[in-house]
């Protein structure tokens, strides 16, 4: 398996090479812009039928080269392909896609050739860090996005590197993930980020009164900040996803994520559309990927609601504290979630899918006694599990 990774580093060029670039990146986009349109009038969504159609008609009505024109008509396929019923629509200074025919990087990773429209390329120098340069000399490079970012340009190169052989993993690492703790692990592990809520109450409101202000120093202003909040998240979960990655290899442990696919259209808690989840899980991914651990996936229901110890359902009286109505245990709820991922995982994976962990008398509402001798002949025959008792 390799790990494909990604490699930002700043482009300087001339004066006179920058009006080029920003021209090429024009007529790429206006070419973009074009083959969208047939593609959505169309419903064409695979790349040989929007080159099949399209080819022609870009290279007549633009200035593109023809390496230029099969590049914009990969990116028009990409983006109906993740998004077929939407009509896709292209900024004049949206990323320029570059690949080996298009762009030569130098002997020592210094200098990069790009092709630019109508014919003709553009050299300039690549500025990165000693450790990105390194992995870029190490890596098998692919294809790269030409950004144009506040009047300067970087260049995000894709390279693969081999992954490492992944080891037998002697136990589960478990990852419930929230968002005043933004991860906490089942090794009682609590990832938090001090002022999380406080600094995105700052962010939201900085940008309500500069939009609500319209003037054109509120509008500076408002391009000034932008992305800042973004760098934040993104920062917050590149240390978390080390940390947690860190942990898992350091005890031979695989990690267990839960599937949040589509939990945005499902979920209503407002936390699930306030924080990065997939953005924290593919940082995960990928790192375990390079460090050699195992990573996979459990269902997220009924998780947070289910006694690690016991596997029965609970209650949580407040957001912080979890309690289990059969067994009486009593735990952090975030903690218990994690517990919860890790077990999920294991029992399946033993082919079982109920716990064995000997029951203590609870003092709670209802005939207690009457029920403990079917508790005792449930537990003497497993049997299918029922609402009470989820798959786990």
């Amino acid at each position: 398996m390799d790990v494909h990774l990604s490699i930002k580093a700043k482009l300087v060029v001339s004066a006179q090479s920058r009006q080029e670039l920003k021209f090429a990146m024009e007529e790429f986009n206006r070419a973009c812009n074009t083959l969208s349109e047939l593609a959505f009038q169309r419903d064409l969504h695979r790349k040989y039928d929007i080159h099949h159609r399209g080819y022609r008609l870009i290279r007549e009505e633009t200035n593109l080269p023809a390496q230029h024109v099969v590049n914009a008509i990969a990116k028009v396929s990409a983006a109906y392909t993740r998004e077929t019923d939407k009509w896709h629509q292209f900024k004049p200074h949206s990323s320029l896609r570059y690949d080996a025919k298009s762009m030569t990087l130098g002997p020592d990773s210094q200098t990069a050739s790009l092709a630019v429209c109508p014919k003709g390329r553009i050299n300039g120098q690549l500025w990165m860090s000693a450790r990105m340069r390194k992995q870029l000399q190490q890596g098998k490079v692919g294809s790269a996005e030409l950004v144009y970012r506040k009047g300067n340009f970087y260049l995000h190169i894709s390279i693969t590197i081999p992954a490492p052989e992944v080891k037998q993993p002697q136990g589960s690492l478990g990852v419930d993930l929230g968002f005043n703790r933004v991860a906490v692990t089942s090794d009682n592990k609590f990832h938090t980020t001090k002022n999380i809520r406080h600094k995105k109450a700052c962010y939201k409101r900085t940008r309500r009164s500069l939009q609500a202000n319209g003037s054109k120093s509120a509008k500076r202003a408002l391009k000034r900040v932008s992305g800042r909040e973004r760098r934040f998240v993104a920062d917050t979960n590149h240390c978390v996803s080390k940390q947690i990655v860190a942990d898992a290899k350091a005890n031979n442990q695989r990690i267990v994520l839960e599937d949040l696919n589509g939990i945005r259209e499902t979920g209503k808690a407002k936390c699930v559309h306030e924080w990065s989840f997939a953005e924290l899980q593919w940082m995960i991914r990928y790192k375990a990927a390079r460090a050699g651990v195992e990573v996979v996936t459990v269902p997220p229901q009924y998780t947070s609601q289910t006694c690690s110890r016991c596997l029965h359902l609970g209650v949580r009286p407040s957001q912080s504290n979890f309690q289990c109505r059969d067994c009486g245990y009593q735990i952090n709820a975030d903690l218990n979630g994690a517990k919860s991922v890790a077990m999920r995982h294991d029992l399946v994976a033993m082919g079982r899918y109920f716990c064995e962990y000997p029951r203590k008398e609870v003092n709670r509402p209802g005939a207690v006694r009457s029920s403990e001798k079917k508790r005792q002949v449930r537990n003497l025959k497993p049997q299918a599990p029922s609402t009470a008792r989820p798959h786990a």
